[in-house]
Formats: structure tokens, C-alpha cells, sequence
């Protein structure tokens, strides 16, 4: 499986609406250019994937509002995102709310150096708690969403990392 490909999605918990999803990509950056931006909250919110507007960005805590555009869930949400400062690997809890759904998850980041200019970045996502609408989906339908969203993510943090365009004279 390559590196960019989940590791693992996987559901649990009491009323199977607990999901993790988990796995590693490869980015051409140093583990310490990929960390210092990740930590910056106003550059992390803007590759969030369907944004649509940023309502407030603090140090370790963010509003803004997405639009999902998948068929079971339209219209507009908004996001709060906490950083987690508990451990020395890169963790945020998110809370997400919209019309008649909510959700609330926790992802987790570690990354290792691989080579002078690149790292990998190993991620967990867990789709702790939903409510609303959300609780009514199949728990297939959820994981997809989530797996969609994370891979979304990954291509919008590849892309801002990537290497700059040579200059044309």
C-alpha cells in the first residue's frame, strides 16, 4: 500500500458511530518546517478542505465555517478547532456543528524525518461522538465522509508544501 493510502479505517464503539481513521503521507518539507506550520492556526485553517469563510483565528483555537458538499450533508458548518497541548505530538480536538447535525473529533499528528527535505506525517483521526442527523448514517457512509475529508486535507498540505514554481524570465 503506498504512503499516501490509509492504514486503517476502522469503526467501534458502543453505538458503532466511533470511527478512526488512520495512516501516513509522505511531504516535501522537513519534519520541522512541516511542525512550525502546522502549529501556525491561520495557515493549518486555510487547507482545510471546503472552506468556505474564516469567522476567528486565536493562537491555539479557530472558528470557520466549510461546505461539506456531500449529498447527505448540504449547507453550511461550522468548525471550532482547539489545539491539544497535553503531549509533544501534534493533536487537536474539533467540534462541528450545522443545521441539524454535530460531530466532534480528535486528530493526532507525528512526524518523522525522512531524508533532508522531506517527513512523514502519521495521523489519527477519530470521529469520537455524532449527533443530529449525522447519528442517523450508516457507519460506512460516515467512515467514507471522513476518509474523504482526510485525504482532502492531505492533498491541500502536499500542494502547500510542495515545491515552489521555478521563477519565469
Amino acid at each position: 500500500m503506498a504512503p499516501s493510502k490509509l492504514a486503517a479505517i476502522l469503526a467501534s464503539g458502543e453505538d458503532g458511530q466511533m470511527i478512526r481513521v488512520s495512516g501516513q503521507q509522505h511531504l516535501p518539507a522537513s519534519a520541522e518546517i512541516v511542525r512550525q506550520r502546522l502549529t501556525q492556526m491561520h495557515w493549518l485553517v486555510k487547507q482545510m478542505p471546503h472552506l468556505a469563510r474564516v469567522e476567528s483565528v486565536a493562537e491555539d483555537s479557530a472558528r470557520f465555517v466549510v461546505r461539506p458538499g456531500f449529498s447527505f450533508l448540504r449547507g453550511e458548518m461550522t468548525v471550532y478547532l482547539q489545539r491539544l497541548t497535553e503531549s509533544s505530538e501534534l493533536a487537536w480536538q474539533m467540534e462541528v456543528r450545522g443545521i441539524g447535525s454535530s460531530a466532534q473529533a480528535v486528530v493526532r499528528c507525528n512526524l518523522q524525518e525522512d531524508g533532508e527535505e522531506a517527513c512523514q506525517l502519521h495521523y489519527e483521526v477519530k470521529l469520537e461522538q455524532v449527533g443530529g442527523l449525522l447519528r442517523t448514517l450508516q457507519g460506512s457512509l460516515l467512515r467514507a465522509a471522513v476518509d474523504k475529508t482526510v485525504q482532502d486535507f492531505l492533498a491541500n498540505l502536499q500542494n502547500s508544501l510542495g515545491p515552489s514554481k521555478p521563477s519565469q524570465d
